[in-house]
């Protein structure tokens, strides 16, 4: 691997250095976020991995939350884990606890016949437990959000840290959260959810941005109270802003927030709803890097492929807390399409309903950070009037990324439709030549699997899509879970669910 600590540029390490001290002096900590260890699975022993969602449903309202767990440590490295489920309130108080095993079935659902209850507000925490190291301290959980017209997923976002951790120093609990697209108007209005950890944390000023896509910013600094232990905040900029909607007037925005929690990672849920919250979208903050660092790579441009989808009203979205400096995008369509901007801007660039193709991201006159997030959003071709448009932050890859050959993601049941989106990272590894691809379809009734099996003369004739039959899906009660394995490194593989008002839950695989 080729990486850099920084940028080779003087100026630009003295505009990094310039702004570690104002964040210093503002008494908000810059922590230097490495890929590499990301990369080469540095994450220590973790005989704990865990995930805390935020947890809502509402039976009147047609509000439910789904957590989807799945037995992948198990498929994976045949490591058995045990599970504990916490269920607390929004304030951080318990109300339940179960111990569960993977024993009958390899997905788990976690939703309010799981918890035998109608309403709810609050937070559910998983932890897998294992007498063997995990690796990874995030456990494999996603989470669906399902409303009268919506359905959305998200993975694992937030998590508390166990005690080695804390006493090791590698945490991440002061920040500033970016990559938030928000889209308020009368009728829609943007959310965050941000999760305290086991620690109870102090008062404290939090400050939130929003920068528009036509270069506007607004921001204001908050008194937030002394969080429990385990407590959920809810942020609505709307309640900072009241005429958030005017000031956009139909522009779609970027909105940041600096704050701390005491003892969890603060990644945080983001999203838009309606008003009346008829349909919701989410997906998961990222760090603002002109605030943390991260290192650098040797090479002229990163690729994120953009498949085939089959959305309308595509977009890519480039969120503007990257490391300072210019950049490109390029991007091959109809007609060639390459443009320069810089950070700090925040630009949606319409795509409308073109598929199949490569985006291509660079820094100008200099090495490319590590870490450049990305968003893509769209709708459904069969999207009903006022459907929402999902968003699922990504990042751009690079020639330092390891080769993958294993996926795995959420599907839903024979209501939805489903699919499997493969993109080609041809750019790093090179040309798909001839590597089958073996998928499979876990349930969650029992342990067994659904197999399928696609040359590449068939994914070359479906376009690389896969679109999931009720045949395989008919094993599914609520939510299941595919694998996917090919010996070809460079696949880049997103499920899709699909509901009858034609919205689109999205989620990368892992």
């Amino acid at each position: 691997m080729t990486f850099v600590k920084s940028d080779n540029s003087k100026n630009k390490l003295q505009e990094g250095k310039n702004k570690i001290d104002k964040n210093h002096k503002n008494n908000l900590k810059s922590i230097f976020i490495s890929q590499e260890k990301n990369f080469s699975n540095k994450h220590g022993f973790h005989y704990r991995s865990s995930a805390q969602f935020y947890f809502v449903t509402d039976k009147t309202k047609k509000i439910n939350t789904s957590l989807i767990l799945f037995n992948y440590f198990q498929i994976k490295n045949n490591n058995k884990v045990a599970i504990c489920v916490t269920l607390r309130d929004s304030q951080g108080y318990f109300i339940d606890r179960k111990h569960i095993d993977f024993e009958n079935q390899s997905v788990i659902i976690i939703d309010r016949d799981f918890w035998e209850l109608d309403n709810h507000s609050g937070s559910v925490e998983v932890e897998y437990f294992s007498l063997k190291n995990l690796v990874i301290p995030y456990a494999a959980v996603i989470g669906a959000y399902e409303t009268i017209s919506g359905i959305t997923y998200i993975h694992t976002y937030s998590r508390n840290y166990s005690k080695h951790e804390m006493e090791n120093g590698f945490t991440v609990m002061e920040s500033c959260e970016s990559n938030w697209t928000i889209r308020d108007s009368k009728d829609v209005e943007s959310f965050t959810i941000l999760h305290n950890g086991f620690l109870k944390i102090d008062a404290q000023e939090i400050k939130i941005k929003i920068t528009s896509e036509s270069g506007r910013a607004i921001e204001k600094k908050y008194l937030l109270k002394a969080l429990n232990p385990f407590e959920i905040i809810e942020i609505v900029p709307q309640k900072f802003f009241p005429d958030l909607p005017n000031w956009l007037n139909n522009e779609q925005a970027n909105c940041s927030i600096s704050f701390k929690i005491n003892g969890a990672f603060t990644r945080t849920l983001v999203g838009n709803r309606t008003k009346s919250i008829t349909d919701m979208q989410v997906t998961h903050s990222n760090f603002a890097y002109n605030h943390h660092q991260t290192d650098f790579v040797d090479t002229d441009k990163g690729f994120l492929p953009y498949p085939n989808l089959n959305v309308k009203e595509g977009q890519i979205n480039i969120y503007p807390d990257m490391p300072n400096g210019e950049y490109f995008i390029d991007y091959d369509l109809k007609e060639k399409n390459s443009s320069n901007f810089f950070s700090g801007q925040y630009i949606s660039y319409k795509v409308n309903d073109q598929q199949n193709f490569d985006v291509k991201l660079g820094k100008v006159n200099s090495s490319l950070p590590s870490r450049v997030p990305i968003g893509i959003s769209g709708k459904s071709l069969n999207a009903s009037k006022g459907i929402l448009p999902f968003e699922i932050s990504l990042g751009i890859c690079t020639k330092v990324r390891p080769g993958k050959r294993f996926w795995w993601g959420p599907i839903g049941n024979i209501e939805t439709k489903n699919s499997l989106v493969i993109g080609l990272l041809e750019g790093i590894y090179g040309n798909h030549i001839n590597d089958d691809v073996i998928i499979r379809i876990y349930n969650d009734n029992n342990s067994e699997f659904r197999e399928l099996k696609y040359s590449k003369d068939q994914l070359t004739s479906l376009n690389y899509r896969i679109e999931l039959s009720k045949d395989a899906l008919k094993d599914i009660n609520k939510f299941g879970m595919y694998t996917f394995f090919s010996e070809y490194p460079g696949f880049f593989v997103y499920s899709l669910t699909e509901n009858s008002q034609g919205s689109l839950a999205i989620e990368h695989g892992f």
